[in-house]
């Protein structure tokens, strides 16, 4: 029996240990990507750091699986479906950030969703975008900045 525990364990230990490099990756790379955009720069670094905690962005949690008593505490403070909960939230989490932001450097900011379409022709694709610039339009000209959302 205690091969198998012994296995059991490993395979565990190495599930969590692939799911935390998988959330440390996902975030670095998100990360990455809004520190290169207009707004990263446009606000000072505590008013980062307050946005990223709030959408909870901050440091990955730690991760010691190193006896199996450790193993157990960390499973049940956060089982391997947890982290991948946690990666798919990423994104999301990211584009709040990067929303919350937007708000923050223009207040009176709209946020305009392009309604999905399957466009088959040019026609289509030039009368769908003549809608997206007049909504948009419509916005600016009340003075309001515009929020390009696609959730």
């Amino acid at each position: 029996v205690k091969p198998l525990l012994d296995e059991a364990a490993a395979g565990l230990r190495a599930a969590l240990q692939e799911a935390r490099v998988a959330v440390v990756e996902a975030r670095q790379r998100e990360l990455t990507a809004i520190e290169a955009t207009p707004e990263w720069n446009a606000l000072p670094d505590e008013a980062w750091h307050i946005i990223l905690e709030n959408n909870k962005l901050g440091p990955v949690d730690t991760l010691d699986v190193s006896t199996d008593e450790r193993l157990v505490v960390a499973l049940n403070a956060k089982p391997v479906s947890a982290w991948g909960i946690e990666l798919e939230a990423i994104p999301t989490r990211v584009r709040h950030a990067r929303d919350r932001a937007a708000k923050q450097l223009a207040p009176k900011a709209v946020r305009v969703r392009p309604t999905p379409r399957t466009l088959t022709t040019p026609a289509e694709a030039d009368a769908y975008l003549a809608e997206l610039r007049a909504e948009i339009v419509k916005h600016l000209d009340e003075g309001h900045p515009v929020i390009i959302s696609l959730t």
